[in-house]
């Protein structure tokens, strides 16, 4: 009878270390798993590599407008970041099963909860233009394949039959070479820049997306800032001398154009402006202009500067006095009223008060008005 005791003990003994040694096994595979999502950097020769990433999604590209990214598909909710960092605004929470676009990857981590996290940029909801919406995400809340890569680097440059400059670019996945060729804006100091994002014909999802500086003379290329280039097709761009902004803009000849300022270092947006023509700096002071009235008729202000309906600027008390008094004192040009009485209720004069405005302390400075002859 002892003997059989014997036996039952052994054999519950067995069972209870099996099971604990199963849920060794499950906690260690949890561990692995958080581990793998946030592996450090490390080096391969001369190269920086990362890994991350272990997928329960499938991915497949997307986007054909641009460079090859991939869409998966949110296993949890998710807190999305204006910018790769925990101590940056969060903009939105996505729900589980939301499709997003990952766009790429932080080239830096940060230790949240005890864990090395990667910083994922993603892109999600679409329009006919292209993704509505960007932020970054926490590595550990997506699932991404398993991937080796190196960032962008600069091979060699040449030029084209304009004497404008080439960038040619190699980088690296799973020990995969790929080259192609670039087109920098010229700055000054050498200086050359270019957004590196899904718009790009080579883009692949594990790059470091955003700004990019290369110094003709110093042969040394700088990541600038996270900032994308969605939603700025066909858009000018200018960098200041101390790289801490970044001015985009969109000239339109004898009409009127737009201009968008950011701080380079959070990404944070200055201005939302317009600009009549060409493009204008002076150091640090842009000329802007700022809608105020439409003539639809001989005589006949519509608007009063009260209705933000066509430009959507808002007027300082100070502006809409001097617009106000300047239109009181000052006929309106016979030529403007001609084109008003062409084709009345459609052709119309728009008019603009001219600022100067200093993008380091946003002072402004009233300079003069313009008026614009449209179609409505």
């Amino acid at each position: 009878m002892k003997k059989y005791y014997l036996i039952i003990i052994i054999i519950l003994l067995f069972s209870c270390n099996k099971k604990s040694e199963n849920n060794s096994s499950s906690d260690m595979q949890d561990r692995i798993t958080n581990y793998e999502l946030n592996v450090p950097i490390f080096n391969q020769g001369n190269e920086v590599f990362y890994k991350f990433g272990q997928s329960e999604y499938e991915s497949k590209p997307s986007w054909n407008i641009g460079g090859q990214i991939f869409k998966i598909k949110l296993f949890d909710i998710v807190r999305v970041y204006k910018w790769p960092s925990s101590e940056s605004n969060i903009i939105n929470t996505l729900q589980r099963n939301t499709d997003v676009d990952i766009i790429g990857v932080a080239g830096k981590m940060e230790i949240i909860n005890g864990y090395e996290e990667y910083w994922i940029g993603i892109t999600w909801g679409e329009n006919n233009h292209g993704p509505q919406n960007y932020g970054w995400v926490q590595s550990s809340n997506l699932k991404l394949e398993d991937v080796f890569f190196s960032e962008i680097s600069i091979i060699s440059t040449s030029t084209n039959d304009q004497e404008n400059l080439i960038l040619n670019v190699i980088y690296t996945i799973n020990d995969i070479e790929s080259e192609f060729s670039i087109f920098p804006e010229k700055q000054e100091n050498n200086n050359y820049t270019f957004f590196w994002d899904y718009r790009n014909d080579n883009f692949h999802y594990s790059s470091k997306p955003g700004l990019y500086v290369w110094n003709d003379e110093t042969k040394e290329l700088k990541h600038l800032s996270y900032i994308i280039s969605d939603g700025y097709l066909n858009w000018q761009h200018i960098v200041t001398n101390n790289f801490e902004y970044l001015i985009l803009y969109k000239e339109i000849e004898n009409s009127i154009g737009n201009i968008n300022v950011w701080q380079i270092d959070d990404g944070e947006i200055i201005l939302f402006g317009k600009i009549y023509d060409k493009f204008s700096l002076n150091e640090n002071t842009l000329e802007i202009v700022k809608y105020y009235d439409v003539l639809y008729s001989s005589g006949w202000r519509n608007h009063e500067g009260e209705d933000n309906w066509m430009y959507g600027n808002r007027l300082s008390a100070e502006e809409i006095e001097f617009a106000g008094y300047y239109l009181e004192k000052n006929e309106v040009p016979e030529e403007y009223l001609d084109h008003v009485n062409q084709i009345p209720g459609i052709n119309a004069v728009l008019f603009f008060i001219v600022v100067e405005r200093n993008i380091e302390t946003s002072e402004e400075k009233i300079t003069g008005c313009i008026y614009i002859p449209v179609q409505i």
